[in-house]
């Protein structure tokens, strides 16, 4: 077995290609900044119009060209946006745009499924801040470059799949598989595929999100 996970390793990294990592860096954080915008705005306006205008102009200023871009700040501090963040982001704009959000106070709280995903997405962050700090014989991270990263991210979610089948829908595995063949088809954003399913931002966000859900249990409860 650590032969095999050695070997994985000696594997030549497949990086994207300079235009490709150019153009997601600026459209990943386009999106995300466009989500932003339009969830603020949706704090004191019901206006699609104000939405759309907002959204429209926090992709100009991500797309600017130089240091007047926010990409190029964005790029500095965070670098590129992972698949998943962005896909995210992308759904939950169209949702609010449509205005197809469901704004009843029960929809807040998130099914069993979502809290799961939610778990593995934390998890998996904590193991590759150990593996940052050394705690693993062999650098898992390093992994994510190789072939057989893609692999060994969908059998993970099959696993999990395997053991909480009441919860864990097919749709959200083929969601994550969706994510992990877009990287193996492009390599974005950094050609490994740990960076592309997760990144720093949505894994603290994740952790925000798990408290929050725990305070809404507690008071739905109460």
């Amino acid at each position: 077995m650590m032969d095999w996970l050695l070997s994985t390793q000696n594997d030549a990294a497949r990086l994207p290609a300079l235009l490709w990592q150019q153009g997601w860096l600026r459209a990943g954080w386009a999106v995300v900044l466009a989500w932003c915008a339009v969830g603020l705005a949706g704090r004191f306006t019901p206006s699609r119009t104000v939405k759309i205008v907002l959204a429209a102009c926090a992709a100009v200023w991500v797309g600017w060209p130089g240091p007047w871009g926010a990409a190029y700040w964005l790029g500095l501090a965070f670098q590129a946006p992972s698949v998943t963040t962005v896909l995210l982001c992308a759904l939950w704009l169209l949702r609010r745009l449509s205005g197809s959000v469901d704004s009843r106070p029960e929809s807040r709280v998130w099914s069993g499924s979502a809290i799961v995903l939610a778990v593995y997405g934390v998890a998996s962050g904590w193991v590759l801040l150990m593996d940052t700090l050394g705690v693993f014989p062999v650098s898992l991270f390093n992994m994510g470059f190789g072939a057989a990263a893609p692999a060994i991210v969908i059998t993970a979610a099959l696993l999990i799949w395997g053991v909480q089948k009441a919860v864990y829908s097919v749709q959200e595995v083929c969601a994550l598989a969706l994510g992990v063949f877009l990287f193996m088809a492009f390599r974005l954003p950094t050609g490994n595929v740990f960076d592309a399913i997760l990144d720093p931002a949505l894994w603290i966000a994740l952790h925000i999100a798990l408290l929050w859900q725990w305070s809404l249990r507690v008071q739905t409860k109460s």
